[in-house]
């Protein structure tokens, strides 16, 4: 009697899968339930019986026999999505556990698996539906988010020694869990580069053997020109998919609709934002840059798209001041000349008569402080009149603003008032220096409570350079209840520092090239309620 499946059982593939609830995967791994499945893999929750925690356990059936062309391509697809995975460890990508090959569980299928942490959240999807849903858009701040989220992990797999490429970005492969956003599905992954070593090349054959070009891989819906092309892509096209994300969550639209082959990607102009609703006016331009159809054209990573975004939202951050920019843009667009002319002869005697401070949206962005960095999200900044910075802090987080983004500053002399306004006294905030990336800078720094510090970042780990016991030191002349004045002045590769006129520190600095500067703000993570809110004003940089 001949066992083997027959077509009809192979086509029956998503009902086996639900036979799999209670088995046991590779002896380990034991099958709650079935929590997703896709178009030819299925999702379950499972508890790891060695290690005794529950797993997203992504598997895909693979019958014995008769197996098509289309069984062949989706094995190695999931094969090489494991092992680019495995090379992959960054905060925002879903990490993977484990992989292997189960032959026993099933009579007819071969079973291969992914064990990856198990993400109790939504998908960008999903949650993009039920704001839908309840007559809503998403709010711009939880827009930004999430565009600076996916977008930190995407610049990293770009960056890996492989050069990933996702080549599917879109809201239904990000998974938001409490508000922060993880990439995950890099079933379409493409490397770039590959290694050198023998053992290397062998280990990783599979990725240049399958990613082959002359062929359409993605979504239409977010995919690139290269990408329907089937021409040769590189990480831009992760760009231009993460533009038709950010359209499609400022809008609830897709960036083409009803475009089911995704043609309109090559010839229609890039969608605008503000064609769907005017208070979008301000991310037109945002989203023709990311979906340019020429790669040279559009932001050149991820993280550009994302700091553009932050740009664009300290001028407008909100739908009231999109609305008014719109109309702005129209009367200025319907005005003649002339009049044109003696409106902003109108405008600037205005601004002398009544102060700029009435009229500061009309102001270049010359006094924002430029490229906005955050170690997580749920850090915001409202930018008052004369140079002032209220800062408000939502959890536990380390935040630094820097100023004068593109120009390095050399012995610089920097100095501010900050102010704790509410939040746990524990709070820090002060200047950051010799800033030379996200891994490398001095923090000088005070609390509400009296304390001063001074700290280095160096290689994603805090070192404390305060004399006293190397740790946070209480000093009488820092102020509790009212501003405290905080200066650092840089000189030959040493840093000094002053509190209300106080020498603090004297420190030889590690590295003496030019840096950029800016803010420091971290609360406690033992605060029950770390919310904070931080003044900074007078703000002053002189070289």
């Amino acid at each position: 009697m001949n066992n083997a499946p027959s077509s009809t059982d192979v086509s029956k593939s998503r009902f086996v899968a639900e036979d799999l609830v209670s088995q046991t995967i590779g002896e380990r791994y034991a099958i709650r339930e079935l929590i997703a499945r896709g178009g030819t893999s299925f999702i379950y929750k499972a508890l790891d019986k060695e290690l005794g925690r529950l797993v997203a356990l992504k598997v895909r059936l693979s019958p014995r026999t008769a197996m098509s062309p289309f069984d062949e391509e989706n094995i190695r697809r999931l094969k090489r999505e494991g092992k680019g995975l495995a090379q992959m460890k960054h905060p925002n990508i879903v990490p993977l556990f484990d992989a292997g090959l189960d032959e026993d569980t099933l009579p007819h299928y071969d079973i291969y698996y992914m064990a990856m942490e198990l993400m109790e959240g939504e998908t960008l999807e999903k949650r993009l539906k039920n704001v839908e849903a309840h007559g809503k858009r998403m709010a711009w701040r939880e827009v930004l988010a999430i565009i600076q989220g996916v977008a930190t992990a995407l610049d990293y797999a770009h960056e890996h020694k492989f050069q990933f490429v996702h080549r599917d970005v879109k809201p239904s492969n990000i998974m938001l869990v409490d508000d922060k956003a993880y990439l995950f599905d890099f079933g379409l992954l493409k490397a770039l580069s590959f290694p050198t070593t023998t053992v290397e090349r062998k280990t990783f054959a599979d990725f240049k053997k399958f990613t082959i070009d002359g062929m359409a891989m993605g979504t239409p819906a977010y995919w690139s020109p290269e990408q329907i092309k089937g021409i040769e892509i590189d990480s831009r096209t992760d760009v231009y998919s993460l533009g038709g994300v950010l359209y499609c969550m400022l809008t609830d639209q897709l960036p083409y609709e009803d475009d089911p082959f995704g043609l309109a990607h090559l010839h229609e102009p890039s969608p605008r934002p503000s064609s769907v609703d005017r208070a979008l006016f301000a991310f037109d331009s945002i989203v023709a840059r990311a979906m340019a159809k020429d790669p040279g054209d559009r932001y050149q990573s991820a993280g550009e798209l994302a700091q553009a975004l932050e740009a664009a939202l300290m001028l407008t951050p909100d739908s009231a001041r999109g609305t008014e920019l719109a109309t702005a843009q129209d009367i200025v667009r319907r005005i003649p000349r002339w009049l044109g002319g003696l409106l902003v002869i109108l405008v600037a005697i205005a601004l002398m008569l009544f102060g700029v401070r009435y009229f500061n949206w009309l102001q270049p962005p010359t006094s924002l402080p430029l490229g906005w960095q955050s170690s997580t999200t749920g850090v915001f900044m409202e930018v008052k009149d004369d140079d002032d910075y209220l800062v408000t802090i939502t959890e536990d987080n380390t935040s630094y603003t820097i100023f004068r983004e593109g120009e390095q500053l050399e012995n610089p002399n920097i100095s501010l008032e900050g102010e704790l306004r509410s939040g746990p006294w524990e709070t820090a905030y002060g200047l950051v220096f010799q800033y030379a990336g996200d891994s490398n800078y001095y923090a000088f720094a005070v609390t509400g409570l009296g304390q001063v510090g001074i700290w280095q970042r160096k290689v994603a780990r805090w070192i404390a350079l305060t004399p006293a016991d190397q740790t946070w030191a209480s000093r009488k002349y820092i102020h509790t209840d009212r501003p405290n004045r905080l200066e650092v002045t840089i000189e030959h590769g040493e840093a000094r520092g002053w509190v209300n006129n106080q020498p603090v520190f004297e420190i030889e600095l590690e590295e003496t090239r030019p840096s950029h500067v800016g803010f420091f703000i971290s609360t406690s993570r033992e605060a029950k309620e770390p919310e904070a809110t931080i003044r900074f004003a007078n703000f002053t940089v002189r070289r």
